[in-house]
């Protein structure tokens, strides 16, 4: 026990393995002789057929052998045994328990410092990762969901940061955004057409990534969300931020302007999202920076300061001009100085920017500009329901049967037995309504259309025509089956 101890100086031997043992192989290449003698050497009868890289190995073997062996011997301890009854053999025990678990720390702390420094010389980007404490938990690949296309991002998630990168050539990686995780927040679509999605959302940076499979997305959801947590325990956060986590997993309540939104890609609407005026080729999408919703210029031609971009006056929506401008003119003069005292340097501008802003500063960056409004006339049972409407029964992509070999793609919605159809995901006003109630559903039993029957479901109502569509799989036609077979009869 008096040497017990002295057994961390193994420490420094295991730690070091890795490094001796890729020493000896350049040496043995390096120097033909010195090769031939150790093949010699292993060769011997000392050497009981076993390289000399076995034998480095053993020391690193001894310490769980003492351990194992210790505690076999007082499982095993007779009563007649001058240590029987005392404390010499569980002390001497624990000591070799503690020691093992010091070189099991040390070698995962160096593990850890390792691959840090190598995930440092692959970022290009002025970020200093090798930091006491700091420990990479999870990377990999996945899509963001941008203006146009997904795109390619590598995330590298640490237990106190999110790096945000481009890969390039070469095993490299563009560092795009350094994300504390104090603060962050995700989230899951409700849609089940997107179910290999979920979004981001951080005080300078909120994005909406896509995962190959469902799963690879809930184990990123679940490793951010514990370092997140963890992250969060560590810095003595509330002990309420636990409860308002797993609520937010779902649903995130972030005060307008205060975060990044998450911007909606273009490709999922097809209409402005405040007067649902159709976008053409010249009749463009812009993004509203307080909100992430896509509408028209003459919706957007107002700006307002926002606090995630140090109060810089930016394009927003009618609807969030409003309602930001409401706020300013009803929120006290201290908690605007208070807001302001908290601001931190990022990419958007630095805290003593933001200090030295009067209110009379702030009221000026608010500007509204008339414009010569477009007004579209639609029926107000198409708007009663959005596409995202998150109290639906169902929503997805369908193909429906427009004639004889011609199937159109169209996102549907069933909520209060009523089929609505829109062009897009998220889109403000359908197409069309169709009252489901009367109508019976029935699966095709053959080929239609060039389509395989397990696909095909029709709608059939006496004296009207019948509607057919398919899915995409099986199992989204089995779902939709069993909502559309609840809608048509009242419950």
């Amino acid at each position: 026990m008096r040497f017990g101890p002295f057994l961390k100086l193994y420490t420094s031997y295991i730690k070091d393995f890795s490094s001796s043992c890729a020493t000896l192989d350049e040496a043995r290449k390096k120097y033909p002789a010195f090769d031939a003698y150790v093949r010699e050497f292993e060769a011997s009868e000392r050497c009981a057929q076993l390289q000399v890289k076995h034998y480095m190995l053993k020391p690193i073997q001894r310490l769980p052998q003492y351990r194992m062996l210790l505690d076999d011997y007082l499982k095993h301890l007779p009563t007649t045994s001058p240590d029987f009854g005392t404390e010499d053999a569980p002390k001497a025990l624990k000591i070799v328990s503690e020691v093992a678990s010091h070189a099991n720390d040390t070698i995962r702390n160096e593990e850890s410092f390792e691959k840090l420094f190598h995930l440092q010389e692959k970022l290009i980007g002025s970020i200093e990762i090798v930091k006491p404490g700091r420990i990479l938990l999870k990377q990999g690949e996945l899509f963001k969901l941008s203006r146009k296309e997904p795109q390619s991002r590598f995330l590298f998630l640490l237990n106190d940061i999110l790096l945000y990168t481009i890969p390039i050539q070469n095993g490299t990686f563009k560092l795009s955004a350094s994300l504390p995780l104090a603060g962050m927040k995700v989230l899951k679509p409700t849609q089940e057409a997107y179910e290999n999605e979920f979004s981001i959302i951080t005080v300078e940076k909120s994005f909406t990534l896509s995962g190959r499979t469902h799963t690879e997305r809930d184990a990123w959801l679940d490793a951010i969300s514990t370092a997140i947590e963890d992250n969060a325990t560590k810095r003595s956060t509330f002990n309420a931020f636990r409860h308002a986590q797993m609520k937010n997993s779902t649903a995130v309540a972030v005060k307008l302007g205060s975060k990044a939104p998450i911007w909606i890609p273009d490709t999922r609407v097809t209409m402005c999202m405040v007067c649902t005026s159709e976008f053409t080729v010249t009749w463009r999408r812009h993004h509203c920076r307080a909100c992430g919703k896509v509408v028209c210029s003459n919706c957007s031609a107002n700006k307002a300061p926002l606090a995630y971009r140090k109060y810089a006056s930016v394009r927003v929506c009618d609807q969030c001009y409003d309602m930001l401008l409401e706020d300013f003119q009803r929120a006290d003069e201290e908690d605007i100085r208070a807001s302001l005292s908290l601001m931190t340097d990022d990419v958007y501008g630095t805290a003593r920017e933001c200090c030295s802003l009067s209110l009379d500063d702030l009221r000026g960056r608010y500007k509204k500009t008339s414009v010569l409004r477009r007004v579209r006339n639609v029926p107000q049972r198409l708007k009663e329901v959005q596409a995202n409407d998150a109290g639906s029964d169902i929503s997805g992509y369908l193909y429906k049967r427009i004639k004889k070999h011609k199937w159109i793609r169209l996102w549907f919605v069933v909520k209060d037995n009523v089929l609505y159809a829109y062009k897009a995901s998220e889109d403000v006003a359908a197409l069309e309504t169709l009252p489901l109630l009367g109508y019976k559903v029935s699966m095709a039993t053959e080929e239609y259309d060039g389509v395989e029957a397990s696909l095909v479901f029709e709608l059939l109502h006496k004296g009207k025509v019948m509607l057919a569509f398919h899915t995409e799989n099986t199992t989204a036609r089995e779902r939709w089956l069993s909502t559309l077979e609840e809608a048509t009869v009242l419950s």
